[in-house]
């Protein structure tokens, strides 16, 4: 009794050992090519907002294309003007989808800032906002704006 006990154990033992060493397969899982567009216009948006939070204007701009539909320079001046008149923002973004059409990427998202004037003042604001972003090359750049842009508040 105890010699059919031990070769059931046996047994059992074998399958679970089978079981385990099938389901270890290391497959490399490519992403896909529009998970590749994605991720990379979320991305620049945070590489935006990182370099925005930071004063930096050239960070900002170095990731929005020439060919912006909002006016390239009109959206320097404006990130000029905040930056003059507001030496510390916080900025917080909630992405609420990202959705692919062609070489286009929209990144839908809320935002919410507080800008600290140099006089002390301060500023809140919030919005809703669609970046459409295009591939260049192997990178993302900002081609236009819907809604309300959280960077270059002062107009």
């Amino acid at each position: 009794m105890a010699r059919r006990y031990f070769f059931r154990l046996g047994i059992l033992f074998s399958l679970v050992v089978l079981l385990a060493a099938g389901c270890g397969g290391n497959k490399d899982v490519k992403p896909s090519e529009d998970s590749i567009k994605a991720s990379g216009a979320v991305k620049t948006l945070n590489a935006m907002q990182a370099s925005y939070d930071a004063r930096d204007m050239a960070g900002v701009l170095k990731l929005v294309s020439q060919d912006y539909k909002g006016g390239y320079s009109e959206l320097e001046t404006s990130l000029r003007k905040d930056i003059e008149e507001f030496p510390q923002v916080s900025l917080n973004t909630t992405i609420e989808r990202v959705e692919l059409e062609g070489d286009q990427v929209k990144v839908v998202f809320h935002w919410f800032g507080k800008w600290s004037g140099k006089n002390g003042q301060g500023h809140e604001a919030r919005g809703n906002s669609i970046f459409v972003f295009k591939a260049t090359g192997s990178t993302m750049s900002l081609d236009s704006v819907i809604g309300d842009s959280p960077f270059g508040v002062i107009r």
